[in-house]
């Protein structure tokens, strides 16, 4: 069976991620070749905060990936982040004389109908997945192939990228040397890594909190029901800190780290930080009055969503910006009202939340590499087009 070798870039609020591995075909077995993490300043409202600095990060993120490979590359996937996408559902009915097996074609034929996108000012579509079918107007599956119905209607969920996003880091890639550049939704990715299809059959939720954006995703099936980012992370958490108890960056950031939330304190009790102390009472209250706003925001994103979610919907807890604090995950489930769970590390020697966004990335590239152009493309949500 003769390996894949596919690279990522993982593009953080607050780094830039890195992975170059090798594969079989089926994704049955990966190996990790080089793995690059630089900090950067990132983005922030849908906007690079400094152009020339994301420009050498992701110059030396490439640079570092190569030499560590041993190999230069030739092709990098690029995830799109949630602050520079937008998902779109729409659907599609088709209607036969009598019963009818449903075949790749039908499938193919609804999301061709479903794709009636006139124009989208600034954005370039990206992939489109299913994210439920109904047979018969009562039949609700993920997986209608082999059925028999006499009518089928389907729910596809498209994603598309800002095009100065991908205009900006394809001419960076492409000047260093790499020819080939496609695009992935990260949202959708890192959904699809984390949640069984089991678990996909009915909605799932994933809330990637990073330093500076918090996205909040809804996934059922293979496709995207909603997606939305905000500017609201674990830096607001450090500004905070900063502005009321009037320290400087690096000693919040410091504090934030020693912050216990799980804990009750005396009004004698203090965090010492940047050899000065400070109340624990008030440094836990700046804390927690941060994750309130984090999840008023979150729960205003999944009423917009509209999906129907269960009291015991599940909720996965991603990205770096809750485990830095200590009770951080416990308090934010307290302000949701809605149990949540910390997704699971699947790579045991890189057991950090904040990479899942790049694993998922990585187990779409794969899928990419193998599978060929046109239905099953679509079918598995990553169509690059």
């Amino acid at each position: 069976m003769e390996k894949k070798t596919v690279a990522v870039l993982d593009f953080g609020s607050g780094k830039l991620l890195g992975f170059v591995a090798e594969a079989n075909p089926d994704g049955s077995a990966v190996l990790l070749k080089a793995r690059a993490e630089n900090p950067y300043d990132g983005f922030y409202d849908g906007e690079w905060l400094d152009k020339q600095n994301a420009k050498e990060i992701i110059v030396k993120t490439l640079k570092q990936l190569e030499n560590q490979a041993g190999r230069s590359v030739g092709k990098i996937y690029a995830g799109v982040p949630g602050e520079f996408s937008v998902t779109a559902v729409r659907k599609a009915e088709v209607k036969f004389n009598s019963p009818h097996k449903i075949n790749s074609r039908d499938i193919s034929g609804l999301f061709d109908s479903a794709d009636n996108f006139q124009s989208t000012p600034g954005y370039k579509p990206i992939s489109a997945s299913s994210a439920y079918f109904v047979l018969d107007g009562s039949k609700k599956t993920v997986n209608p192939l082999g059925m028999l119905a006499t009518s089928a209607f389907a729910a596809v969920s498209f994603s598309f990228a800002d095009k100065k996003f991908c205009s900006f880091v394809e001419g960076i890639v492409k000047k260093f040397g790499i020819g080939k550049v496609e695009f992935i939704s990260n949202c959708l990715s890192q959904a699809l890594y984390l949640f069984t299809e089991a678990e996909r059959e009915r909605p799932c939720v994933l809330v990637d909190v990073g330093y500076v954006t918090t996205s909040v995703s809804v996934i059922l099936g293979d496709g995207l029901l909603y997606s939305r980012s905000f500017s609201m992370g674990s830096g607001h958490i450090t500004d905070d800190l900063s502005q009321v108890l009037e320290i400087d960056y690096d000693a919040a950031d410091e504090l934030r780290k020693k912050v216990n939330l799980n804990l009750d304190f005396s009004e004698e009790d203090t965090y010492s930080s940047g050899g000065a102390s400070v109340s624990a009472i008030k440094g836990n209250e700046i804390v927690a009055a941060r994750i309130e706003d984090i999840a008023e925001r979150i729960v205003t994103c999944l009423d917009e969503s509209r999906a129907e979610l269960c009291a015991d919907t599940l909720i996965y807890l991603s990205g770096g910006g809750f485990f830095g604090v200590q009770g951080g995950v416990k308090c934010l489930q307290k302000f949701l009202g809605r149990r949540i769970m910390q997704a699971p590390f699947v790579v045991p020697e890189f057991d950090k939340a904040g990479y899942n966004s790049g694993y998922g990335l990585l187990a779409a590239a794969i899928k990419q590499e193998a599978k060929s152009r046109g239905f099953l493309a679509r079918l598995l949500g990553l169509k690059t087009r």
